[in-house]
């Protein structure tokens, strides 16, 4: 039997060239389905999760994810913190909040919205997805800020340097929602 299209996707392989080729929106939410979402509440409430911050779609996401939220938010916290320690690379603090986890968490909020907000292009999903990963390969890599590439909120046009995550990130991630099925 093939593994869940997600999973392939999350696994790192440098010579794949679809690197950037995400799964299909019903792929992303059957995996987020297995794994303890509850898109049904996600779709009855879509003008929260059009939101362009963590902090604007917290109520959004504990709604979705329950308990799983905050053990998602510790888990990638801890992540990043254990990132830094084995590598010995920091993760940049974002300008506003001042956070290093905030493009880690950002991540299963993209996924969230990308599976229910079907106004959520998938060239959208997969920009901001790209950028943040591109931007955390960059900063694996040396590569300072002047040097990454940019988002625009399209609520406010304000260009902004997002959160990125380490380059392994999606695959742990992938990981350890697995864990949470039921």
């Amino acid at each position: 039997m093939a593994e869940n299209p997600v999973v392939e996707w999350a696994k790192p392989n440098l010579n794949r060239k679809d690197i950037f080729e995400h799964p299909k929106r019903h792929e992303i939410a059957k995996f987020l389905t297995e794994c303890g979402a509850d898109l049904k509440k996600a779709k009855s409430d879509l003008k929260s999760v059009s939101k362009w911050t963590n902090a604007g779609n917290e109520g959004f996401m504990k709604q979705v994810w329950g308990d799983n939220y905050e053990k998602y938010k510790e888990w990638a916290e801890n992540y990043i913190h254990q990132y830094q320690a084995t590598t010995y690379e920091k993760q940049p603090k974002l300008e506003k909040s001042g956070s290093v986890t905030s493009g880690a968490i950002r991540v299963l909020c993209l996924l969230t919205k990308f599976a229910v907000d079907t106004t959520f292009t998938n060239s959208g999903f997969s920009h901001e997805l790209d950028v943040r990963r591109l931007n955390g390969i960059r900063r694996s890599r040396g590569i300072k800020r002047d040097g990454l590439d940019t988002l625009t909120r399209p609520d406010t046009k304000e260009v902004y340097h997002p959160g990125s995550f380490p380059p392994d990130f999606l695959n742990a991630l992938v990981f350890e929602m697995n864990s949470w099925k039921k």
